[in-house]
């Protein structure tokens, strides 16, 4: 946990947050979670770094998030899947 945040800061969803919406933490339902194992607990993957005046940083974070979510459930958008072909078709030549 960063130094100085309390309880109900934690709590939110710090990406959610720095973008200026308020939003309870997904927790290990974040593929940017990174999960704990034996004496260590989950923690967030991005709560080390500082996010504040870097709005380019948390944007790209967040899309970053969201694909990854899309591809966790199968639902890739069509323009990623056709970009990750032809960057495989690509690579072949």
């Amino acid at each position: 946990m960063v130094p100085g945040r309390d309880r109900f800061e934690s709590a939110r969803g710090r990406l959610q947050y720095a973008a200026g919406r308020i939003g309870q933490c997904p927790e290990g339902d974040c593929p940017l979670w990174e999960p704990g194992g034996g004496a260590l607990k989950g923690s967030c993957g991005v709560e080390q770094l500082d996010l504040t005046a870097r709005p380019e940083l948390v944007s790209w974070l967040l899309m970053l998030r969201k694909n990854l979510e899309e591809a966790r459930t199968g639902r890739v958008p069509t323009a990623t899947r056709r970009l990750f072909y032809r960057l495989v078709d690509g690579s072949r030549s």
